[in-house]
């Protein structure tokens, strides 16, 4: 059976990256970004409610606003690490969220850091809400990639193999060189990175259930799930990585691909030594609840 990409060929967007309502003009990116936090948020708070039952809806809110801060120092400051020669003669732009951009790895560390500290302050156990937000994550990351498909954004290196995507039409599109016909192409991918990513929840969501209906998920320390839907994430952003556009520093990894593999390996070792360690809990991660979905 031929690859998918032999079946498709060379893919062309054209298709305007703005929704014109007349006297408002909306980019599309931007709409299917905001609807997938939306949902994610969602379905965090209703996952957050099963692990906690009771917990005041004021908890969630500020739980999640917490993760905002960490994301955006933590992304700020991988992002400066990947660019760090830039950085370095003029250190000050750093501070300046205007300039560059924003690591995603990143962001999810320092978010789920600074999200982690004050569900403790709140009196929360941070293992078993990572564990609720995991999918949701994952399905805001997932949509968000999807969303860059949508404003050129994100492409990889320039391609003229099979499967490859080009842009069409006046845009504007964020794609560096998106080509204006078939070819040149560039890999796709955000579009690879962010089916990954949605390819992920069915699988978690089945461990999840699996785990619940056989009764091993009280001999696993919360927040091994996360680990494990994190990991996921990480394995494909590795594979996706060699065609970035950053330059290589080891094999076919920059840096962003470089600290992704650093973090998957991080989040495996983890996984091992808490699947060996785990001891069976009255509460567990699970509680006496339904399993969430």
């Amino acid at each position: 059976m031929p690859p998918l990409t032999a079946i498709l060929g060379a893919v062309t967007v054209d298709l305007s990256p703005v929704l014109d309502l007349g006297a408002v003009q909306l980019p599309l990116r931007a709409l299917l970004l905001a609807v997938g936090i939306g949902l994610a948020l969602a379905w965090f708070a209703r996952r957050a409610r099963i692990a906690a039952p009771g917990v005041p809806t004021g908890d969630i809110a500020f739980i999640a606003l917490a993760a905002v801060p960490g994301a955006v120092v933590g992304g700020r400051l991988v992002h400066g690490l990947a660019y760090a020669g830039a950085y370095a003669l003029e250190p000050a732009a750093l501070l300046d969220l205007g300039r560059g951009s924003l690591s995603l790895a990143g962001a999810v560390v320092g978010g789920a850091l600074t999200a982690g500290y004050l569900c403790r302050q709140l009196g929360h156990r941070p293992g078993a809400w990572a564990d609720a937000a995991v999918v949701p994550l994952l399905l805001a990351i997932g949509l968000g990639k999807v969303a860059m498909l949508l404003g050129g954004a994100g492409q990889g290196l320039p391609w003229d193999g099979r499967g490859g995507i080009a842009f069409a039409g006046d845009g504007p599109w964020a794609s560096t060189d998106p080509g204006t016909a078939a070819y040149p192409t560039q890999h796709p991918t955000q579009l690879l990175e962010g089916t990954w990513a949605l390819l992920g929840i069915p699988v978690l969501l089945l461990l999840e259930r699996s785990l619940a209906r056989r009764g091993t998920a009280r001999a696993i320390p919360a927040g091994t799930l996360a680990l494990g839907g994190v990991a996921w994430w990480f394995a494909g952003r590795v594979a996706v990585a060699v065609w970035w556009r950053d330059e290589p520093l080891l094999g076919p990894w920059g840096m962003e691909g470089l600290v992704a593999l650093v973090l998957l390996l991080i989040s495996v070792a983890f996984i091992v030594n808490r699947t060996r360690a785990g001891s069976a809990s009255d509460q567990g991660p699970y509680p006496s609840t339904p399993v969430p979905s």
